[in-house]
């Protein structure tokens, strides 16, 4: 029923009107980047995208601007690994709740986690409550919140209730922000350690898209026009999905599933990781820890038309992430704009590529560049 009262403020026709906030966010994330380019200083890739993905998710989901990339600060980001840390710790002894948040809570990590928790929660609050009463009940255009308080059931036309809203918009920030940040570092990780395949993928782009006159590009369109751009961004989701998560389903059948060389009763709840489906050589090859964008390009030896069923990084079939819309939206233009403005170059070029999980993925360490502004002849 949730997912009918909120869909379609996640759809493409809705992110129309929120594109512009995306481009105002951007912009603070490309003046950061030419602020090192001037400055010939190195800048943390990851900590900017991170600020980038915290204050595009509040915008949508609270209609507020943390400005986190305008204070530049660590300090003021909430330990979201650490949210998602606690909670898949939490999710394992559920029959043990609320007994076990009592037992823990005097931990010191515990506690700041209930206070960041507790701070979002209040901004969110009051966030809605102004939204709705300033409005009406119908917050500004062309922001997740207004979608959320303008959401009704098509079914019994029922609205969401303040609280409902507050809850929907927190996980959202919370999932949102880092997953999407951290999709951009693995896409811009692989192909910064790659040549070839960055020169290919720049190369398309400035041929689909010639001059400089869009120093933020739109986002209509450019799925259509980048196909190889396309392969290198379902590759990085392949190679390092941000969300490896179960996604538990329960055996219907009567006579249960044959999963393999099991036979699954009714009833079963069943599950799969989705890094662990992305790097099955009996689907990839012997190479499936390769980062290697052919494998979804038409036309390529490695090609597949049926390797995109593969992916699990949004989940699959109609319950897959009710954001993606929104993430894609910030992978593509993120990636246009950077590629087609700026060259960058790695500070430490043989880094190995290190995954940690807490329920989401997020890459070890910092990814430090060098950043140069791309002359205008380079862009023709």
């Amino acid at each position: 029923m949730r997912l009918k009262q909120i869909g379609n403020g996640f759809s493409p026709a809705a992110l129309k009107n929120m594109e512009s906030m995306f481009d105002r966010h951007i912009a603070n994330l490309m003046g950061s980047m030419e602020k090192h380019a001037k400055n010939g200083t190195v800048l943390d890739l990851k900590q900017a995208l991170a600020f980038y993905g915290y204050d595009i998710t509040g915008q949508l989901a609270f209609d507020h601007n943390f400005e986190t990339q305008v204070m530049d600060d660590p300090d003021k980001m909430p330990p979201l690994n650490d949210h998602f840390f606690l909670g898949n710790i939490y999710g394992c002894v559920a029959n043990l709740l609320p007994w076990v948040r009592s037992w823990t809570a005097w931990l010191p990590w515990v506690q700041k986690m209930i206070k960041s928790r507790v701070e979002l929660t209040g901004v969110a609050a009051e966030c809605i409550a102004r939204a709705m009463k300033r409005h009406d009940n119908e917050a500004e255009p062309g922001t997740l919140l207004a979608a959320l308080i303008g959401a009704t059931n098509p079914d019994t036309g029922e609205k969401l209730t303040a609280d409902e809203i507050n809850s929907e918009s927190f996980l959202f920030l919370v999932a949102g922000a880092h997953t999407t940040s951290s999709a951009l570092v693995v896409l811009l990780f692989h192909l910064l350690h790659d040549k070839e395949i960055l020169d290919k993928l720049i190369q398309e782009i400035d041929t689909a898209l010639p001059g400089h006159e869009h120093h933020i590009y739109p986002f209509k369109g450019l799925e259509a026009a980048l196909p190889y751009g396309m392969a290198c961004i379902r590759e990085a989701f392949r190679i390092h999905p941000t969300a490896a998560l179960l996604l538990p389903r329960v055996v219907t059948n009567p006579e249960g599933a044959q999963i393999g060389q099991w036979r699954v009763p009714q009833g079963t709840n069943c599950a799969i990781v989705s890094t662990c489906l992305h790097h099955n050589p009996d689907i990839w090859g012997a190479s499936h820890d390769e980062y290697d964008p052919s494998r979804f390009l038409a036309g390529s030896e490695r090609y597949n038309p049926a390797y995109h069923t593969y992916l699990l990084h949004f989940g699959q079939g109609n319950r897959q992430c009710i954001g993606r819309n929104i993430a894609l939206m910030s992978v593509w233009k993120i990636l246009v704009s950077v590629l087609k403005n700026y060259e960058l170059e790695l500070v430490d070029p043989d880094e190995k590529f290190v995954m940690l999980e807490y329920g989401v993925g997020d890459k070890k360490g910092p990814l430090n560049v060098r950043v140069k502004r791309r002359s205008v002849e380079a862009r023709e």
